[in-house]
């Protein structure tokens, strides 16, 4: 089985997240499928499960991920940023 099409998929998706978590200094590195940002809430990180060190936290793009959960995850950082 062709794995090509999985990683390039992942790694759209990575360059997708990486685009709108910008108001969270999002970047990557190339052709890598994780993404760093500022860390948010403790709420955030315990619901999402997110790998947190200090002031910054990343999520990795893997094949399960979609864009669909992308936008409900930056939906929910900036639901937090308003209250």
């Amino acid at each position: 089985v062709d794995q090509r099409p999985i990683a390039e998929r992942c790694l759209e998706l990575a360059s997708y997240a990486t685009k709108e978590l910008a108001r969270w200094h999002a970047w990557r590195n190339p052709f890598s499928n994780i993404v760093v940002f500022d860390r948010p809430s403790e709420r955030v990180c315990n619901r999402w499960q997110l790998a947190c060190e200090r002031t910054i936290a990343h999520i990795c793009v893997m094949p399960h991920v979609t864009e669909n959960m992308i936008d409900k995850f930056i939906s929910e950082l900036g639901d937090e940023n308003h209250r």
